[in-house]
């Protein structure tokens, strides 16, 4: 139950709820963001830099992150009670990891990497806008690539 998994008092758990409150809220942002993002730009994405379009993708990835993250600490605090509920729970985390993990190692998304430098990018190869946050956000991306596409999509559903 509840009461084994934490020691802490109410106050406690309300700070908890909030935190969780803000954490959902902030997601449920970033997800209608990413949404209205790509469909105003779905009729204009061939003409948006590759850097912009792995950027719409690294958001989108983010939310579905986010969202992941907020429903395995909901399993961790708040687990309903009941007959079949931990299985439930269990079926829609492997399910959107699933998620997570096909759009991590997406080949659209190693090629977006690699239209935009890579490991290898410099700014000049980002435009003349590219900032060294921009240079480092491909790097980043590149790396997160590589690493996610060594996991297994079946290791990648047990959850690490």
């Amino acid at each position: 139950g509840q009461s084994s998994r934490s020691s802490s008092g109410p106050i406690s758990r309300c700070m908890l709820a909030a935190v969780a409150s803000s954490s959902y809220r902030r997601v449920r942002l970033k997800a209608r963001t990413a949404r209205a993002r790509t469909h105003s730009t779905s009729r204009t994405m061939a003409t948006s830099s590759p850097y912009q379009q792995l950027r719409d993708e690294l958001a989108e990835i983010d939310a579905l992150s986010g969202i992941e993250g907020l429903l395995q600490w909901d399993e961790q605090v708040m687990m309903p009670s009941g007959d079949g509920a931990a299985s439930a729970r269990a079926k829609a985390s492997s399910a959107l990891a699933g998620v997570v993990h096909a759009k991590r190692t997406a080949s659209s998304l190693g090629e977006l990497i690699e239209l935009c430098g890579g490991r290898k990018v410099t700014q000049e190869k980002l435009g003349a806008d590219a900032t060294t946050f921009d240079v480092a956000n491909v790097k980043r991306a590149a790396e997160g690539f590589d690493r996610a596409s060594r996991v297994p999509p079946a290791m990648a559903k047990k959850g690490g």
